[in-house]
C-alpha cells in the first residue's frame, strides 16, 4: 500500500459493488459466509484524495463448506478384520479408511484408555495406519477423523477394543 495518508481501500468480489475496508498491519479479513460453494474472484482497489484509483489484478479463491465424509473404516489384526469390542495381543493393528474423494486430506487419530479422557489428535499421512505401542493393555478407544484443506472436519468415528498381552497361567492337573 502507498504511504499516502488518505487512501480509501475497497474490495470487489465477483465484479460486484466495491466494499470499503481498513487493513490492520496490511492484512484484512473478508466475511465470505454468504458466498456459495464455488470459485470466486477478488480485486482490491485503492483511491487517493485526488480520485486517482488503482485496481489490482484479479485473484481467485474457492469457498468450500462441505465436510469430508468417512465412508468406512476397516480394523485389521494379524491381517484379519476385527469387530468392535475384539481382543488383540501384541501385534500391530492396521486401520484403513475409505472417504469422500477430496485432495489434501489430513488424517487424524487419537487413542484413549477411557472414554471420558481428554484426547490428543495425531496426524498421519495416508488412509492406512498401523498402531502398536500407542495401544495400552486393557480397554482402548480409537478415534478417527479427516480434515480437508478448508479445515472442514468429518464426523468422528469411535472404535473400542481390548489389548491383552498377559499369558494365561499354567493349567493345574489334579
Amino acid at each position: 500500500f502507498s504511504s499516502e495518508a488518505n487512501i480509501n481501500l475497497s474490495y470487489i468480489i465477483n465484479q460486484k459493488e466495491p466494499k470499503e475496508f481498513s487493513p490492520n498491519n496490511n492484512k484484512f479479513e473478508i466475511d465470505v459466509s454468504d458466498l456459495n460453494e464455488d470459485t470466486h474472484s477478488i480485486r482490491i482497489a485503492a483511491k487517493d484524495s485526488s480520485d486517482n484509483e488503482t485496481i489490482s489484478e484479479e485473484y481467485y479463491f474457492i469457498v468450500d463448506k462441505t465436510n469430508p465424509e468417512i465412508y468406512s473404516i476397516e480394523y485389521l489384526y494379524d491381517d484379519k478384520k476385527i469387530e468392535e469390542g475384539s481382543f488383540i495381543g501384541d501385534k500391530d493393528l492396521t486401520i484403513r479408511i475409505s472417504h469422500s474423494v477430496e485432495e489434501n486430506i489430513s488424517y487424524m487419530y487419537a487413542v484413549s484408555s477411557n472414554i471420558i479422557d481428554e484426547i490428543e489428535w495425531v496426524t498421519f499421512d495416508s488412509s492406512s495406519l498401523n498402531l502398536g505401542a500407542e495401544l495400552s493393555t486393557g480397554e482402548n478407544y480409537i478415534y478417527i477423523k479427516i480434515v480437508d484443506s478448508a479445515k472442514n472436519e468429518s464426523k468422528i468415528k469411535k472404535f473400542n477394543l481390548f489389548k491383552d498381552t498377559v499369558q494365561p497361567g499354567s493349567p493345574i492337573i489334579t
